[in-house]
């Protein structure tokens, strides 16, 4: 009976870690930025110009995935709201999409 419940436990843990979306905590410096849209851009960054990084304990995003390939931002208004040089901080996820978007 133990190791019934112990296996539907784990595999119930590994049902909910399946659905999650990475996520991490970011302060960076925006090496080069490309408009992507009416209200959307792509920053570049890369692992120096990340100041602090803190992963999502349940369900992180790598520091190299970032690096490599760079964050989606969505402003609220026409232009980016990030500039080339400038630091930019949020938390940063992988969408359905596979993009790395900051929220």
């Amino acid at each position: 009976m133990k190791i019934i419940i112990a296996t539907l436990i784990a595999f119930s843990a590994h049902l909910s870690l399946a659905n999650c979306l990475s996520e991490a905590q970011i302060i960076a410096k925006a090496l080069e930025v490309t408009r992507t849209g009416t209200a959307s851009c792509h920053v570049v960054i890369n692992a120096h110009s990340i100041v602090q990084f803190n992963p999502s304990y349940i369900c992180p995003l790598d520091i190299d995935e970032i690096s490599a390939s760079g964050v989606e931002v969505n402003s609220s208004s026409e232009n980016c709201s990030v500039e080339v040089g400038q630091i930019f901080s949020g938390v940063v996820y992988k969408n359905a999409d596979g993009k790395i978007v900051l929220e």
